[in-house]
């Protein structure tokens, strides 16, 4: 008798532990798929900004070619692929922090939605001190090249003027 009510008690305690697990799923499904689709925009929108920025990067390097046979260079200016792709990949992993940030705050994953924003709010600074960096390298090149372009022009003058 006594077996039996404790198999009695199993039965009704895991059975009211899949009810209620049951219960909870189906209460947070519609959570949990908002908040898959959100990762599944996020990722096609990180994918499509991380192609443009690739591409955007390739428009500036042919339009580095471009300026430099203009200031009649013999050394082109020009960016590097490998760059292109990890600034590709980078953009596309900041774009899945902001979307990561909004499934998990739609979960009520409050403290790891606030750590991501926290994290996502140094960002900006970052990029201001990218840009500064990229742009003192890019116009640092270009004196370069314009700076030898000129001595080589120096150097045919003077020896014409010699001959």
């Amino acid at each position: 008798m006594a077996t039996e009510d404790t198999f009695d008690n199993w039965q009704h305690a895991l059975s009211a532990s899949y009810e209620q697990l049951i219960n909870q799923f189906v209460t947070h499904t519609p959570q949990l798929l908002g908040a898959a689709l959100m990762l599944l925009v996020g990722w096609v929108v990180a994918w499509l900004l991380s192609k443009l920025t690739i591409s955007l990067f390739k428009l500036c390097n042919r339009a580095l070619a471009g300026l430099s046979q203009r200031v009649q260079t013999e050394q082109t200016l020009q960016l590097n692929l490998k760059h292109a792709r990890l600034i590709g990949k980078t953009v596309f992993w900041v774009t899945m922090m902001f979307f990561i940030a909004a499934a998990t705050s739609s979960l009520g994953l409050n403290f790891f939605s606030d750590w991501i924003s926290s994290l996502l709010s140094y960002l900006p600074n970052l990029l201001a001190g990218i840009f500064i960096i990229v742009g003192g390298y890019l116009l640092g090149n270009l004196v370069q090249c314009h700076g030898k372009s000129r001595c080589a022009v120096c150097r045919v003058c003077a020896s014409r003027s010699r001959g």
